[in-house]
């Protein structure tokens, strides 16, 4: 397991800090330095979509729309290195 968090300002009074947490379950294969920066841009472009208040106020079935996004980018991963060598030569 692969885990990136940052943190964001609440938007009640008084501010305060709460983490947004991304994770990836994967196998032993899969290396924690090319999943980072994943990780870290998916949570980037999360923030940059939704506003803070829905992130903190709304229920998981509003964040739907973004699930096409994250599978996008991390479509290679979801492919064995055989699979990906296959895809180069075919």
């Amino acid at each position: 397991m692969v885990i990136y968090s940052t943190t964001l300002e609440t938007f009640t009074e008084p501010k305060d800090k709460k983490a947004l947490i991304g994770y990836c379950i994967t196998d032993e294969e899969k290396e924690e330095k090319v999943l980072k920066p994943l990780l870290k841009d998916i949570l980037n472009q999360f923030t940059n979509r939704f506003a803070v208040y829905d992130i903190f106020t709304k229920d998981s079935e509003y964040f739907k729309e973004f699930k096409p996004r994250v599978d996008g980018l991390m479509k290679d991963l979801k492919l064995s290195v055989k699979d990906r060598f296959k895809d180069l030569l075919f």
